[in-house]
């Protein structure tokens, strides 16, 4: 009694507690000033710091220079930092490598646009940009890095917006007709999107996917430019953000999207009904998405956050533009351009924290089937599917016929003719969620709304024959053990030469048949007194 009084004390609490601590704090130390265009571009946590970079000149009172690391207490500096706007951060071979706007990173020659930190020195990356342009997008795949930007050569090479570095060299990828601005690791396959309509030749519309050796569409792509994705493991999604309106399948369906869309490996689909744009930055912060950006709702003021069903506000959100998200000791850090943050003064960079209390309050449970009617005669076999809209602790299923499974995607075989109500049960911390669908089950053999029967009941071979032939049954005919089941044979005058009675031992039958007289015969499988199938066979 005393364990359920806290059970349900606890799911109480958890209900009743997080709106009021929830809270935005300042990040001590202010970052700036860069005539008055101060903004936060990039955060990034790596070996337990926070890293930040954009267009600052300092963090607090000390000289950083467009990139910094926070450790809870004290900002600190990366040597002399870099000469104009980091955009981007990625651990690669256990070192921090930056992307971005800049012509050097503390003074090392060949470092332009993109550099290494290896925690005491800046680094060299195969030469850097070598020619005009800056890096958007950097991402890690199967063991090498991935740029792309808009430059025009690369460790001394003419490659055009997008290379790969194996740790020794950089590699032409084909170029693209825009560039990219965004990179993930997603099914496998790295995702890249951008501002294109191809990459080497292969026409993606703003995004597209690479699995090692060749380019692949993502449905047919998008309307506009991609700033933003990231994978979302829990619920084994791709969220894309950016500017555009409309994501398009492979059947040219057309989904209008909100805030960002959605893709599955297959299919694409949107959160929420309104046509809003803008997204900048994506973070998964207790389960939940977190996106920032610009042309977001009112209400929404630079920051919302996904609950599986609607856009939520943080608060009173920011006064300005949101550029980078990142989770780190607990809380999520959000950098922009904005001075405000909550009611309270936050420059540039600011955190959000709340209780990590599961999304189970808000989430909803569904099945999918490969089938709502089956026939006995064809297996009755169905493929359930937990189509719950996000993880959770555990599952079970009950399939009506007093057969359970805790499996989250079972196959189930039913026995006997019926209609079942399945129910799924799923639960997360102290929550649960309950669907339940309804399963026909029906017997092409007796007449109940008779289904088409396989061809493959009944096979017999070899045909034509100069002896003997072999008779197989399938075994589903004895989901009817009630019903007797015999093979007769006939000739092609319809007298019955032969007639073999049938069991579950016995569904391999071989007919002797040397001393019949040429010429055509039927096989005829009867179950219960019905004729089930026939199947011509010709003695030689």
């Amino acid at each position: 009694m005393k364990i359920g009084f806290w059970v349900f004390f606890i799911c109480v609490f958890m209900i009743s507690s997080p709106s009021s601590s929830q809270t935005w704090d300042s990040v001590p130390g202010k970052l700036g000033p860069v005539a008055g265009a101060t903004r936060v571009s990039a955060l990034y946590t790596y070996n337990n710091k926070l890293y930040a970079g954009g267009w600052f000149q300092k963090a607090g009172s000390l000289n950083t220079s467009h990139i910094a690391n926070w450790n809870g207490l004290n900002w600190g500096n990366l040597g002399t930092g870099v000469d104009w706007r980091t955009l981007m951060f990625i651990k690669y071979s256990s070192e921090l490598y930056i992307g971005g706007m800049f012509g050097d990173a503390g003074g090392v020659s060949n470092t332009k646009a993109i550099a290494r930190w290896d925690g005491v020195n800046w680094n060299d990356v195969g030469m850097g940009v070598t020619g005009t342009g800056n890096i958007y997008a950097i991402g890690v795949y199967q063991n090498e890095l991935y740029a792309g930007g808009t430059f025009n050569a690369i460790g001394g090479m003419n490659i055009n917006s997008i290379s790969r570095w194996n740790g020794s060299n950089w590699m032409d990828m084909g170029g693209s007709t825009g560039f990219p601005k965004a990179m993930a690791v997603y099914k496998n396959e790295l995702y890249v999107g951008g501002q294109f309509s191809t990459i080497n030749g292969v026409t993606l519309n703003s995004i597209g996917r690479w699995d090692g050796i060749q380019w692949r569409q993502v449905g047919l792509g998008l309307d506009g430019v991609v700033n933003t994705m990231l994978a979302d493991p829990q619920n084994d999604v791709l969220y894309v953000g950016g500017g555009f309106y409309n994501a398009f399948n492979a059947d040219s369906t057309q989904v209008k999207t909100t805030v960002v869309g959605k893709w599955d490996g297959n299919e694409w689909s949107s959160l929420g009904d309104d046509t809003i744009t803008g997204a900048y930055s994506m973070a998964l912060y207790h389960g939940e998405l977190y996106v920032g950006g610009t042309n977001l709702p009112v209400t929404l003021k630079g920051i919302a956050r996904w609950d599986g069903r609607q856009w939520n506000p943080l608060g009173t959100g920011v006064n300005g533009v949101v550029l980078s998200l990142a989770v780190w000791n607990n809380s999520l850090y959000v950098g922009g351009q904005f001075t405000v943050a909550g009611n309270d003064s936050a420059f540039y960079i600011a955190k959000w924290t709340t209780p990590d209390v599961p999304t189970c309050l808000k989430y909803s449970t569904a099945i999918s089937t490969s089938a709502d009617t089956v026939d006995l005669l064809s297996g009755a076999s169905i493929q359930f599917s937990d189509s719950t809209d996000m993880a959770t602790d555990s599952l079970s299923w009950d399939f009506g016929d007093n057969s359970i499974d805790t499996v989250k995607n079972p196959v189930h075989i039913y026995d006997s003719v019926g209609t079942y109500t399945v129910t799924l049960v799923t639960h997360c911390a102290c929550f649960s969620n309950t669907a339940t669908q309804v399963i026909t089950v029906l017997d092409s053999l007796v007449g109940i709304n008779p289904l088409p029967i396989p061809n493959s009941i009944l096979k017999v071979y070899p045909n034509p024959t100069e002896g003997g032939f072999i008779v197989e049954i399938d075994r589903s005919i004895y989901k009817r053990s009630q019903q007797k089941t015999v093979l007769k044979i006939y000739d092609i005058k319809g007298l019955l030469v032969e007639e073999l009675a049938v069991d579950k031992n016995r569904l391999r039958l071989r007919i002797e048949a040397s001393d019949w007289t040429r010429g055509v015969y039927f096989c005829s499988l009867e179950v219960g007194g019905k004729e089930l199938q026939r199947k011509k066979i010709v003695i030689q």
